[in-house]
């Protein structure tokens, strides 16, 4: 049940709980972004380009795979877990809990029997590389163990037991760089793509730890009315009815990366994909911040919908404007250090990925109010219309992409990103002139104008040279202009 705000409540306070509530997401995202990122470092300096290329394509999959065997199922039952036990009791919500996690286990075992029996056709057809048949099979015992772990995650987040979910999640990030070192440097390549597999089952061994320790506290127990026929069909088609949604909506941005990997490699290469993984991950790491505020943003936005729509709009704006502020500036300027930035951490023979990784860094900065907008979207219950937006954002990517990348090989991997948030963004904000009936220009021109700001700085790629130092003192000159503007925009949103 939704407590909702009093309508006196000022937009500000909201704010602040907003903020506050997002800092212990910050922690936990900001070390697993850090591990992450310290992951790939590694196994680019250890490995090499094409050898690090065949690592992120095994790791794209997994990641696809995750996503399918998943089902939509553990935000369903975050949902439903909570309803079960204001309706019906904890009893009731704890069994339901645990025919989830049987149905997910089938489910799961389902799916990686498949994918292990397929990986040779994925190898040789998909992406033409014969070389990555052994690899996708191992990877199925890391996609079996990690999503078995990632439900047990879930069932904390359903009973409440939050910390313990990002204790998880973290052991999860932190084992897999402990064991991923000297996997890696005793067997190589193959020894990395062992490496996830004895983390996820590490993983996996350290949930059900916290969960056989925590159990009676939450008073588990074996299901009563397991052999009940009625029951199980009954429950299982109201969770299938609310994953469907949550897990459409999802269908079109999936598979996105194990898709342009693959048009990668048809075209140009492993080594290509290992230039690709490095931009894309110094890319993504700027998403932590809309990452972890749509935490206590989704909750936070539902309770005050329901008692103040206007609210709940103006609310939106801020978050949005908030947002994109934050993401500009740690963008910016990991765009302007990027040369120094992939040298040093990676490696000059990397240095390739220079140019890929500012378009990337762009990307991040339209794509920051995007997330706010998905999560709105999430918080009203309009899956159907964030399903429609992910559907056009894949359709404009993975048929920009075709024919970009054929035409100018890996640097169309990022122009089609590009073009795509580029595109999604009009929509957005066209669709949110048109609900909430105020004008969206001015948020338009601060994205546009900072975009146009990160893209400056690709010109460095093309004059290389002491005139060059000119236009770079001009840019940061222009950039500070826009965040002194900035700052005035906000300050004068926030006094609403």
């Amino acid at each position: 049940m939704l407590i909702p705000f009093r309508k006196d409540l000022p937009i500000s306070d909201v704010s602040k709980k907003l903020i506050s509530g997002s800092s212990y997401s910050y922690l936990a995202l900001l070390a697993n972004k850090l591990l992450s990122t310290a992951s790939s470092i590694y196994l680019a300096r250890k490995l090499g380009p094409e050898n690090l290329g065949i690592v992120s394509v095994i790791n794209y999959m997994i990641m696809l795979m995750l996503f399918l065997v998943s089902l939509g199922i553990p935000q369903a039952l975050i949902k439903l877990s909570s309803e079960y036990e204001v309706k019906e009791g904890k009893n009731k919500r704890n069994e339901f809990v645990i025919l989830v996690f049987f149905t997910e286990l089938t489910a799961t075992l389902f799916f990686c029997i498949i994918y292990f029996i397929c990986s040779e056709v994925i190898a040789s057809k998909i992406y033409q590389r014969p070389i990555l048949t052994d690899f996708l099979k191992i990877s199925s015992l890391a996609v079996f163990f990690y999503s078995l772990a990632s439900i047990v995650n879930t069932i904390f987040c359903a009973i409440l037991e939050f910390k313990l979910n990002s204790l998880s999640q973290s052991f999860t990030y932190f084992i897999g760089f402990i064991l991923l070192v000297p996997m890696t440097h005793l067997f190589g390549v193959k020894g990395a793509v062992i490496s996830g597999v004895l983390a996820s089952f590490s993983a996996l061994m350290f949930a059900l730890a916290i969960f056989l320790k925590i159990k009676k506290k939450h008073s588990f127990h074996f299901i009563k009315n397991f052999y009940n026929l009625q029951t199980i069909t009954n429950s299982l088609k109201m969770l299938f009815n609310n994953s469907l949604p949550l897990f459409l909506s999802g269908l079109f941005t999936a598979p996105a990366l194990p898709m342009l990997t693959a048009f990668l490699t048809r075209c140009c290469g492993l080594k290509v994909v290992g230039y690709f993984n490095v931009a894309y991950s110094l890319g993504q790491f700027v998403l932590f911040i809309p990452q972890a505020i749509g935490t206590p943003f989704v909750p936070l936005m539902a309770r005050l919908a329901v008692s103040d729509n206007y609210k709940s709009k103006r609310f939106l704006m801020k978050t949005m404007f908030s947002t994109s502020f934050l993401v500009f500036l740690i963008s910016f300027t990991l765009a302007f250090l990027g040369p120094a930035i992939v040298k040093i951490l990676y490696g000059k023979e990397y240095l390739s990925s220079e140019g890929l990784l500012v378009l990337f860094l762009a990307c991040s900065f339209l794509a920051s109010p995007l997330y706010i907008y998905g999560f709105y979207l999430i918080a009203l219950g309009k899956m159907w219309v964030a399903f429609l937006f992910n559907l056009f954002w894949f359709v404009v990517l993975s048929s920009t992409s075709y024919i970009t990348i054929k035409k100018i090989g890996f640097w169309g991997s990022g122009i089609g990103f590009l073009v795509a948030y580029v595109c999604f963004l009009v929509a957005a904000l066209y669709f949110i002139y048109k609900e909430f009936h105020q004008k969206t220009f001015l948020l338009a021109n601060y994205i546009m104008s900072g975009l146009i700001l990160i893209l400056l700085l690709l010109l460095r790629l093309v004059f290389i040279n002491r005139g060059f130092i000119t236009l770079l003192v001009l840019l940061l000159i222009l950039c500070c202009l826009y965040v002194l503007s900035f700052i005035k925009q906000l300050y004068k949103i926030y006094q609403l």
